[in-house]
């Protein structure tokens, strides 16, 4: 059997994902690291639009840190639907090699094709969907656990 679930657990709720670690191998592998790690452990969602997106993964002292490093983009045939997990990155102007961020990571609220071919998505929702339209700013993230395993 292969696991791919990330399940992030909020004080609304858990919430529980799919993982696609053949079509985006940096990116689940890292999202893995930082939760085994306690990274997002006790942090808040702090950015958030409502039916577009919710954005979270910096520690509560600065919510808008970014990590040292970045992801190479790994753009594949996964749509930006309601329930894609994605990571963030910086505009073009800025980040012409639309590299993703190493920590911040966002869950769409609703459909956002003008994200396609411009972030990666790797993983999508498959239990707690019914929680999106109740997360808001400053909701907790308790914790993430990752559970990935090849064949």
């Amino acid at each position: 059997n292969k696991i791919r679930t990330a399940i992030i657990y909020t004080n609304r709720g858990n919430l529980q994902f799919k993982l696609f670690p053949e079509e985006a191998p940096w990116h689940v592998s890292n999202f893995k690291y930082r939760a085994d790690k306690g990274y997002y452990r006790g942090t808040t969602f702090h950015i958030f639009y409502q039916d577009y997106i919710i954005q979270g993964g910096g520690p509560q002292r600065n919510p808008v840190y970014s990590a040292p490093y970045t992801l190479p983009a790994e753009f594949n045939e996964h749509q930006h639907l309601k329930g894609a997990l994605g990571m963030a990155r910086k505009p073009d102007y800025a980040n012409p090699e639309r590299r993703s961020s190493g920590n911040q990571f966002h869950i769409l609220l609703g459909d956002t094709p003008r994200m396609d071919g411009s972030f990666t998505v790797f993983g999508m929702i498959e239990r707690g969907s019914e929680l999106l339209s109740k997360l808001g700013k400053g909701d907790q993230i308790i914790d993430i656990k990752v559970f990935v395993r090849p064949e």
